[in-house]
């Protein structure tokens, strides 16, 4: 009697059988794209604010003091100017700097290649004090009552500054910080949508696992914790991602533009950088709850 061969054993089926074992590299690559677009916004933003300051701490008023001002006078009004609350100071220096009438004449000379003094007969200049004014002075109302504060001093000639100036930097930073405001809100809606779908469709792969548990008495807590932590690991790895990305441009832009690392703080860079990783992490775990969550609540027909 011939004996028959045990069959195999016959191999399971390979699928993911753990809760929140998903394939994520899609979802790391699409949280990447979307932290890199606003991070590479924000560094933008960061940019634009680092000008707008250097633009105000480099704007200058110039004090012209009278022609037969005696020197004890000159040294008392430097003196004001170095303690007033409207200048500007650098390195614990307040951003005071005269300008004798004689420095004042061979300067124009130089720019305009004539000696205007020996066709004159005498130096028509005057000698002056230039200051630089605080950045939350740099308005024209405040800057006109600084003018006249100065003006009333004994030894004063003029106070003088490009009024139009600062009216057409004003309004073009009034108008940028507008768009900017507005394009940041598209910018995060759009984003967190993109967040939000990329997970969720990760999620939908899931659907009848979740049910699954639900049938053998798995709370939604249980059900939900392994996604949760799924879904903050993705959101670091596509923060680290889209940081790495980030610092690698700023790079390179700076050795093509090497003047552009004066509008750079390493400070707010880096905290740019670790609020983009938090922002990933938020994001995702915040939408992997409200997918997971969703399926739990969906009747068996729904699911199909």
């Amino acid at each position: 009697m011939t004996r028959r061969k045990a069959l195999p054993p016959i191999s399971p089926v390979t699928t993911s059988k753990r809760l929140g074992s998903y394939p994520g590299s899609s979802v790391v690559v699409s949280i990447a794209v979307a932290l890199f677009l606003i991070g590479a916004f924000a560094l933008f933003v960061l940019h634009a604010n680092q000008l707008k300051r250097l633009i105000q701490k480099n704007f200058e008023v110039q004090v012209f003091l009278d022609k037969n001002v005696s020197d004890s006078l000159k040294v008392n009004i430097g003196q004001y100017l170095a303690v007033s609350r409207f200048v500007d100071s650098k390195d614990g220096s307040p951003r005071v700097f005269f300008i004798s009438k004689e420095k004042a004449a061979q300067d124009m000379m130089k720019e305009t290649g004539e000696n205007f003094v020996q066709f004159v007969g005498e130096n028509p200049l005057r000698s002056s004090y230039v200051i630089n004014i605080k950045s939350e002075y740099y308005d024209n109302q405040k800057l006109l009552q600084i003018r006249q504060e100065l003006q009333e001093m004994p030894g004063i000639y003029e106070v003088s500054y490009v009024e139009s100036m600062v009216n057409e930097i004003n309004d073009n930073i009034v108008r940028a910080e507008a768009l900017i405001a507005a394009f940041s809100v598209i910018l995060l809606i759009v984003v967190g949508m993109l967040i939000n779908s990329s997970i969720k469709l990760a999620m939908f792969s899931q659907r009848f696992l979740i049910r699954s548990m639900q049938l053998v008495g798995a709370t939604s807590a249980f059900i939900t914790r392994p996604f949760l932590f799924k879904s903050a690991l993705h959101g670091l790895l596509g923060g680290l991602i889209a940081d790495g990305l980030l610092v690698a441009t700023l790079f390179y832009v700076n050795l093509r533009l090497p003047k552009l690392s004066v509008l750079q703080d390493t400070l707010l860079i880096g905290l740019s950088l670790g609020g983009l990783l938090l922002l990933g992490i938020t994001v995702c775990v915040v939408s992997a709850k409200r997918s997971v969550n969703r399926f739990i609540r969906m009747s068996l027909d729904q699911l199909y």
